[in-house]
């Protein structure tokens, strides 16, 4: 008898999770500012990438990312 009642829980919230699902107009909501927003921490790791391949030698004064030597 509690399988049978735990059966029929189940079901009853697949059906009214997929009622909800039918129900909503798109696959998101549409956001309140653009999607098109650009990452700035990506572009700015690809430009230090960029800068640190085209070094050879000693670190640029006050950088903290680039050592010239073996790793202490």
């Amino acid at each position: 008898m509690t399988a049978l009642a735990a059966l029929l829980l189940v079901v009853v919230l697949v059906y009214a999770l997929e009622r909800a699902h039918r129900r909503r107009p798109g696959p998101w909501p549409p956001s309140a500012g653009g999607s098109e927003v650009v990452d700035r921490d990506a572009e700015r790791v690809r430009s230090d990438l960029r800068a640190m391949a085209g070094r050879t030698g000693a670190p640029v004064s006050g950088s903290r990312c680039w050592r010239s030597g073996p790793a202490r």
